[in-house]
């Protein structure tokens, strides 16, 4: 244990040195070459730090780190022989026809075909030997972290981070566990086009698991594939987060590129294979409803008070009531995807730096505030968001909302209704049908308009960035215009309708508001 432990220290510290010298390169050739010796560094350590490496890879487009999503080099067959006949309690020829070498090997354990006595084609999941063992030794260092920076500024419980962290890997590593959820999933998930692999369960134990073998390609492998069918595609993706979230309470919080499969099934619709369930986790109903509560009452503009409901999907108030003016605004950028009527492009998100725009540092009070439990359903959504990217389709968010979910669900949310909590009498908290909807722009010239602009009411937090040079250069000899004293008036009044500013320059009139 202490070789284990010791030998996990020199990974954690070697590693942890490289990702902060590889944030610091500023040329893009060597840092592509740093990158690339990073992912292999966290192939190489397999376990936790793998897993982290996965996380890179999830919120990355490099593709420096593709091999920790679509497998690592695997152990052979001769040395897991043993493992699998432990496992099983019965010598390999007694449950198998045949069982081939390894081609997919992941952070705790590896996949070999084989087949069943019957003929069946089956996947044999066996953990490493010594899996469980290094995962200790890790947590243990992991355990070991202190809260500096941001941890320590703003106040995160990272106890509950690496509460939340050890028990995934804990759920991760049982792999029976992992057999009836999946199962539970498959029954469940009822999302035309959604393929699970049957669980053998007579030849499953808590180190191994045998299902069904599926086939397909990675998502980046279907790029020759007909529009319509990618952005089908992408439809069952996201059908199959909704339905599980929201009627089922089920969330498969490890969405990374290598747990899926894409095919065409033999009606020649396309099909997606949804594989490793050991990182799924379940959602209360009481937050599962107040998420969707909050969804539904973004897109249809309600006169909602949000900070009784993330408290409800286990956010901390106190720290919440410190942004409590924006709430509404960053529903309105969190939620986005499903305002929109029709096909949404994740490209033109810009999620981060809008929420940055909005919050500035403050973005701390709301990440802090937040439940460990919560990342992986961001993790999940974050995922859902690079893959339909991959994709290079759109897909309309709200319509297959409706389509995956429940009339009773939705229903059930909509009646959802919370008390008023003791910040919100305190600060006087905006509701979402306060803010306003388009910012609009218009000049005009010896009294007649030339141009009349509007845009969505969030881009005036990126106000002096749309501001054509022209005005900003009037802006700037205007004593008594200031952008940034104008946007924290905007944002104290929770960005409701209001005159943004009116300026006139000899012969023309710019006029700008938010409605």
């Amino acid at each position: 244990m202490f070789k284990e432990s010791y030998q996990s220290a020199i990974r954690f510290a070697k590693i942890g040195i490289d990702v902060i010298r590889t944030k610091n390169i500023s040329n893009d050739d060597k840092r592509n070459i740093a990158r690339r010796a990073l992912a292999l560094q966290f192939s190489d350590a397999r376990g936790v730090m793998m897993k982290i490496g996965q996380l890179f890879a999830a919120s990355s487009d490099d593709n420096n780190f593709d091999t920790l999503v679509k497998g690592i080099p695997p152990v052979p067959l001769a040395t897991m022989e043993a493992v699998i006949e432990d496992a099983l309690g019965a010598q390999l020829n007694a449950v198998f026809a045949d069982i081939e070498e390894s081609t997919n090997a992941a952070s705790l354990g590896q996949v070999h075909r084989a087949q069943l006595l019957n003929g069946a084609p089956v996947a044999v999941k066996i953990q490493y030997p010594d899996i469980a063992a290094r995962v200790d030794a890790e947590m243990a260092l992991i355990g070991l972290m202190p809260g500096v920076g941001p941890v320590k500024k703003w106040g995160f419980d990272l106890a509950s981070y690496k509460t939340a962290f050890k028990s995934n890997m804990d759920r991760e590593l049982d792999y029976l566990h992992e057999a009836k959820i999946q199962q539970r999933f498959q029954q469940q998930v009822d999302v035309l086009g959604l393929v699970v692999p049957n669980v053998y369960p007579q030849y499953s134990r808590s180190q191994l698991l045998v299902q069904s073998w599926e086939y397909g390609d990675f998502i980046d492998d279907i790029g020759h594939w007909p529009h319509r069918d990618r952005q089908r595609a992408g439809e069952i993706i996201l059908g199959t987060l909704f339905k599980s979230l929201f009627d089922i309470g089920l969330v498969h919080g490890d969405p990374h590129l290598g747990n899926s499969y894409f095919r065409y099934a033999k009606t020649g619709q396309p099909e997606v294979v949804l594989m490793d369930y050991g990182c799924t986790i379940e959602i209360s109903e009481n937050q599962r409803l107040a998420l969707l509560k909050l969804i539904l009452a973004t897109t249809d503009n309600l006169p909602l008070s949000p900070l009784r409901y993330f408290a409800a999907l286990g956010f901390e108030a106190d720290k919440l009531a410190k942004i409590g003016d924006a709430l509404p605004m960053l529903c309105r950028l969190l939620f986005k995807p499903f305002a929109d009527s029709g096909l949404f492009s994740t490209l033109n998100w810009q999620l981060e730096s809008s929420v940055n725009h909005l919050l500035g540092e403050r973005r701390w009070w709301f990440r802090s505030a937040g439940p460990a439990e919560l990342l992986l359903i961001l993790r999940a959504f974050q995922g859902i968001t690079q893959q339909l990217a991959l994709l290079k389709t759109t897909v309309c968010w709200s319509k297959i909302l409706q389509q995956n979910v429940s009339e009773a669900t939705l229903q059930q949310a909509r009646a959802f209704e919370l008390p008023m909590l003791a910040e919100e009498h305190e600060l006087h908290t905006k509701t979402l049908n306060s803010l306003a909807n388009t910012l609009h722009v218009t000049v005009k010239k010896q009294g007649r308009k030339t141009a009349n602009i509007t845009l969505p009411a969030e881009m005036v937090l990126d106000l002096e960035n749309i501001i054509p040079e022209d005005v900003l250069a009037i802006l700037s000899n205007q004593k008594n215009i200031d952008i940034t004293a104008i946007k924290d008036r905007i944002m104290a009044s929770g960005i409701a309708p209001q005159n943004v500013f009116s300026i006139n320059s000899g012969d023309k009139e710019y006029s700008v508001w938010l409605a």
